[in-house]
């Protein structure tokens, strides 16, 4: 199988096969799991704290309308009905 990585050797999804919807408040990706991308539903800019995949720390960030490119792992204070995760 071929998979493309980024610099730091993570596995990259330029392709979605699994797309959920992300409940409001606190949102971690199962341990063991993969890093998903985040699509935000809205067309509003949405400012949340966001753990990647190699952040020891929450990083404040803007998450834009359509797919965002960080691969992440938790996503603190999600306001209701506006993001969705895919891997």
């Amino acid at each position: 199988m071929n998979i493309l990585y980024n610099l730091n050797q993570d596995g990259n999804s330029l392709q979605v096969s699994v797309l959920e919807d992300i409940p409001a408040g606190d949102f971690k990706v199962p341990k063991g799991h993969d890093p998903v991308l985040i699509k935000n539903i809205t067309d509003d800019v949405i400012e949340c704290q966001v753990k990647l995949v190699r952040n020891a720390d929450y990083v404040t960030t803007a998450l834009y309308p359509g797919w965002n490119p960080e691969l992440v792992i938790a996503i603190k204070n999600v306001p209701a009905k506006s993001l969705q995760y895919g891997n």
